[in-house]
């Protein structure tokens, strides 16, 4: 398996757990990007904060 199918697997069950998906901007999530966040509601945007030091 390839990283490009690991990645849509692993953004498939975050997306399955009701995970927000973005890249470290806050930018929606593409499969083009190397880097990504998926996190629950509760410290999505602190760790978007820790993210952007």
């Amino acid at each position: 398996m390839d990283l490009e199918n690991i990645q849509r697997a692993g953004i498939l069950i975050a997306r399955e757990a009701c995970a927000l998906n973005t890249d470290f901007k806050n930018q929606l999530f593409t499969i083009d990007k190397k880097k990504f966040l998926a996190t629950n509601s509760c410290i999505y945007a602190k760790m978007i904060e820790l993210l952007k030091l």
